[in-house]
């Protein structure tokens, strides 16, 4: 390439550069406009009752000072929905409209709430109404046929919370004529009952005909009837496990469980407990009877073997009887049973 192609741009590219002013141009002078002061922030100035609770557009903003003033500072511009309370006080509130930069002076009166009429004076709950049963010593007493429990070593019996209205009271103990009576229970009222309970009278000694067959004693009356029972328990005769017992029989098993009371409540419980018992037999042993009047007692031991839910079990225990005559036959009152260990073998 020939030499002059060469330098020709590069003297070009001098001749430029030398065309540049030695000095720097001055630009144009140009006016700069003045800053704008910041707007004042708007305020929202609150005037009611000390302590009151201020809310703008359902936002809490705090409680009005002692002096009962409240400042809402930097309160945005334009319609906002304040809202003053206290308690006892009627609500306050209003639609305020904030301008740029100002202050709105808000005045909340809180007028006193109407006070509600005065509501009917509080009832005193009525007293519950009580018989008090004055009796013997273990007397057993019923309301209405209901038992309701046995009288203290004191002879006494209190029935509480006791229906107002006419009643029949029972009391009876073991050799003692029964006490009836009907009562009237007022509302929230005591009654006192004194039962008497005199000496039941014992029926005479019946002439023996020596010609005919001896009469049976009252042992073997009670011991007859120990056999009847055992037998009807084991065979399921509910019939005549009926007549064996009173009425109001006390039961008490040799289970951890409540006494039964009632003939009707141990009828069901027996056949609840029979569903479970095949082939059961009781052999009764050692029995011991006592009889003292219109009364008797009686223990003997037992000994059990059958099948209890399919399997084949066996237990040995105890049974304590007291018996009362009534209409000329003997009834058991109370059944008390246990189970007893089995002694180890030697």
């Amino acid at each position: 390439m020939p030499l002059k192609h060469t330098i020709a741009p590069l003297f070009a590219a001098l001749i430029s550069l030398g065309s540049l002013p030695a000095y720097p141009q001055k630009l144009p002078e140009t006016s700069r406009p003045e800053p704008k002061a910041p707007a004042r922030p708007s305020r929202i100035i609150v005037e009611t009752l000390p302590s009151a609770q201020v809310y703008l557009d359902d936002e809490f903003k705090g409680q009005a000072s002692a002096a009962g003033r409240l400042v809402i500072g930097n309160a945005n511009p334009g319609e906002h929905a304040l809202r003053v309370s206290l308690a006892g006080r009627q609500e306050y509130k209003e639609q305020i409209t904030v301008a740029v930069g100002t202050d709105s002076l808000v005045k909340a009166s809180l007028p006193q709430l109407e006070q509600p009429p005065p509501g009917p004076e509080p009832t005193t709950p009525a007293k519950p109404s009580r018989i008090i049963v004055e009796t013997l010593p273990s007397a057993q007493v019923y309301l209405d046929d209901e038992f309701k429990g046995q009288a203290s070593a004191a002879g006494r019996l209190v029935i509480g919370n006791a229906n107002p209205g006419e009643h029949a009271l029972r009391v009876s103990v073991a050799g003692r004529e029964e006490y009836k009576e009907q009562i009237i229970l007022a509302v929230g009222k005591d009654s006192l009952v004194k039962a008497s309970l005199p000496e039941a009278e014992q029926p005479p000694s019946p002439i023996r005909d020596n010609t005919g067959p001896p009469q049976q004693t009252d042992d073997l009356a009670v011991d007859s009837l120990i056999t009847k029972l055992l037998k009807a328990w084991q065979s399921g005769d509910v019939e005549t496990l009926r007549k064996c017992y009173a009425s109001n029989v006390l039961v008490v098993s040799g289970l951890w469980e409540p006494p039964v009371l009632g003939l009707d409540n141990y009828i069901s419980a027996y056949q609840r407990q029979m569903e479970r018992v095949q082939d059961a037999q009781v052999n009764r042993s050692n029995t011991f009877i006592r009889v003292q009047g219109m009364v008797a007692w009686a223990v003997y031991q037992w000994a059990f073997t059958g099948r209890v839910d399919g399997q084949t079990t066996s237990f040995r225990g105890h049974t304590t009887l007291v018996l009362e005559k009534r209409d000329g036959r003997w009834v058991i009152m109370t059944n008390h049973t246990s189970i007893a260990e089995t002694p180890p073998k030697q």
